[in-house]
């Protein structure tokens, strides 16, 4: 139900209806046991939208060595209810990641302004997995290395908490001013850039944390691409 009511503030902050719903509550799957399941009941939520220019797309794949790396959004990671959590189990007060629609609406219309200006080469929303796996995901995409200097003190909370309203985007460096410009009053933070290396380098102030070569990470997502 709190789930439920979430979607439900969400839906009227961002003046966006649900246009869908979940009903085959009968279907089932194999699961890793070797036994069929019926699925459990799941919210589904689509949404469509209008490009009037494709020009204006975006994909989440880097583009070229060199480029800024921005997190756009108010960054506060929560352990609670992450990936990270339900692979490891640790022993975690964190509640879940709050909500705050009028900022990450902001960020949002933001964000949509400078893809119009065409001044964001890539971008990947932050989500399951938190801002190492968004990095990783976009070093994958690109075939591409990102250096990237860690947003807070905390390396475990940094890399594998998770969020709302934040994303990770890619920006020529000569267009950096241009694109500052259009978040002013907002919560943004160049944190990285790409690199020539071909591998995800994380750090944490000055102590290295990550050096992984494309290479491990393709082998660890789908060892046939690697």
């Amino acid at each position: 139900m709190a789930a439920t009511n979430g979607c439900r503030d969400a839906a009227v902050a961002y003046g966006m209806p649900f246009i869908s719903g979940k009903d085959s509550f009968n279907n089932e799957y194999l699961g890793t046991d070797g036994k069929r399941h019926a699925i459990p009941p799941t919210l589904l939520i689509s949404g469509i939208g209008r490009l009037e220019d494709w020009a204006c797309a975006v994909t989440m794949d880097l583009k070229a060595t060199g480029n800024w790396v921005y997190l756009v959004g108010l960054f506060k990671p929560n352990l609670g209810g992450s990936h990270f959590n339900l692979v490891t189990n640790p022993c975690s007060r964190d509640g879940v990641p709050s909500s705050c629609p009028a900022e990450n609406l902001a960020t949002y219309q933001a964000l949509h302004s400078a893809m119009r200006a065409h001044l964001v080469r890539a971008c990947h929303d932050m989500s399951e997995g938190g801002l190492s796996v968004a990095a990783a995901e976009m070093c994958i995409g690109g075939r591409l290395g990102l250096d990237m200097v860690l947003p807070m003190s905390d390396p475990l909370r940094a890399c594998f908490g998770e969020t709302t309203g934040c994303l990770l985007v890619e920006v020529k460096e000569a267009d950096a001013r241009a694109f500052e410009s259009y978040f002013d009053g907002l919560h943004y933070l160049q944190i990285g850039a790409v690199s020539p290396d071909f591998s995800l380098k994380i750090s944490c102030g000055q102590k290295k944390l990550v050096d992984l070569p494309i290479d491990g990470l393709l082998a660890a997502w789908r060892p046939e691409l690697a």
